[in-house]
């Protein structure tokens, strides 16, 4: 197989992870370039990641003709704008969630990929490539626990700073768009259903930052989908003991839970102070594999043209979930989503 080569726009909190991922483990790759507007992030791609070209533009990266494809880590809130410039120069695009903050730029996102169909365009809704996930699938899909008429999901983020929260807090694109966006993704990939309405509620318990931003620190949502059943959804940023990411899902002959595990999982310290478990501390520990298995994806969907299994409409319908959950608490009412 001939080797993708690639950059990187976005080295943050979550940008630098996947970079060295990309970089060390993805297979059939060359990562040659990054974008960060952070010179001390860029310092860190020229000796961690050995690249041979920074910018802080992002027009100059997807505009370099030595690259096939960008890898995009920057704030939700640039998502779309950094996807559309990709695709339009040509490159095959792998994207963190959300596609975009607004179904509007959603909607624009699909149409400028449609508009080139030769290019790989794919977002990352890592669940889909986590083993427990997809024994869950099929388990689901084959009628083994009766019709899904219960799920229950949630993120819980341990708690950081009152300064990262005010660096981050703006381009975040508010809680349920942050830490659910996931969630709802499981949602409907577990129901087979779509989310009719949504109703939320929450606040901000200890930082007041949040009011401010017309945001929470913690949320949770009763979703009702088409065809019957109902989602409970719950996000913090208030977790003591690490990021905690569940699912349990309840069906009428049967019921499944997907436990909080990683790669520390199985880790259970006894001593005088008690039972101690441990719990993955970030997002990239809880999903590391999961991640290196879906770049991988990535890279053999533009080496093999094909589609990759997991569509941008998918990305539609989890934002569009999410507005609808932000405008539900903003409101304090019951929001049908529209389509």
């Amino acid at each position: 197989m001939y080797k993708v080569k690639a950059g990187i726009i976005g080295l943050g909190r979550l940008g630098k992870e996947y970079a060295q991922l990309i970089k060390n483990h993805v297979k059939h790759v060359d990562l040659l370039a990054a974008c960060s507007l952070n010179q001390e992030e860029l310092a860190f791609a020229k000796s961690k990641l050995d690249v041979q070209y920074t910018y802080t533009d992002h027009h100059q990266i997807v505009n370099n003709h030595d690259l096939d494809a960008i890898f995009l880590m920057s704030p939700p809130v640039h998502h779309a704008m950094h996807l559309i410039d990709a695709v339009n120069a040509g490159k095959h695009v792998f994207t963190t969630t959300p596609l975009a903050t607004n179904v509007d730029d959603c909607n624009t996102v699909i149409k400028t990929a449609k508009n080139r169909p030769s290019q790989v365009v794919m977002i990352g809704f890592e669940h889909r490539y986590y083993q427990a996930y997809n024994q869950a699938k099929a388990i689901i899909d084959k009628g083994q626990i009766g019709e899904v008429i219960m799920i229950n999901s949630s993120t819980f983020d341990k708690e950081k700073t009152d300064m990262y929260y005010k660096q981050y807090g703006v381009d975040a694109g508010g809680i349920f768009m942050e830490l659910n966006i996931k969630n709802l993704d499981i949602v409907r990939w577990l129901s087979n259903k779509e989310i009719e309405s949504v109703t939320s509620t929450g606040g901000s318990f200890k930082y007041e930052l949040f009011d401010r931003l017309n945001d929470a620190d913690s949320v949770m949502s009763l979703l009702e989908l088409q065809g019957g059943g109902m989602a409970n959804v719950a996000a913090s940023r208030l977790s003591q003991d690490g990021f905690n990411f569940k699912t349990s899902v309840f069906g009428t002959e049967g019921s499944l839970e997907i436990l909080n595990q990683s790669s520390s999982e199985s880790i259970i310290m006894h001593d005088t102070k008690g039972v101690n478990i441990k719990i993955p501390q970030t997002y990239f520990e809880r999903f590391e594999p999961a991640l290196l298995a879906q770049a991988n994806d990535f890279i053999q969907c533009i080496q093999e043209s094909k589609r990759p299994s997991v569509s941008l409409e998918d990305g539609l319908e989890a934002t569009r979930a999410a507005v609808a959950m932000t405008k539900s608490f903003l409101m304090k009412e019951k929001i049908h989503l529209e389509r």
